[in-house]
């Protein structure tokens, strides 16, 4: 069993020593975390790793692409398009991830400040950016 810190703000969670097993995934509580560029370098590792710890996890790309190396999380993993440039010249690309309710938004193509203010005009439920 892996070993991993809770997030969720579960006062039970909260309670237990970070070395005790996690107790959101013994009850079936999963996070839900938006990864953008999941299939790039990082994200190819990345994102196995998120499934095999008991995220529900959305891969936003622009394009339909595999990751640099195939693992069989990926069958699980919800594969979302969205053109970044576009959705961000339109003003729409922060509501759009928010409308996919996110508890932890993990970015890895995010270059400028100006993209990060796109995902910051619209705040989540749950305040967990990466």
């Amino acid at each position: 069993m892996n070993f991993v810190r809770c997030f969720t703000q579960n006062p039970v969670c909260m309670s237990r020593s970070l070395t005790a097993t996690h107790l959101c995934l013994k009850v079936g509580n999963f996070m839900r975390a938006i990864v953008i560029g999941g299939t790039g370098h990082i994200g190819t590792y990345l994102v196995p790793r998120l499934v095999r710890l008991g995220y529900e996890v959305v891969n936003i790309s622009r394009s339909q692409r595999d990751p640099y190396h195939l693992h069989g999380a990926w069958k699980e993993v919800t594969q979302v398009q969205i053109d970044r440039r576009f959705k961000e010249t339109a003003g729409t690309f922060g509501k759009k991830i928010r409308d996919l309710k996110p508890e932890i938004v993990i970015d890895l193509i995010c270059f400028t400040l100006e993209s990060a203010r796109h995902l910051a005009a619209f705040p989540f439920a749950t305040r967990s950016y990466y």
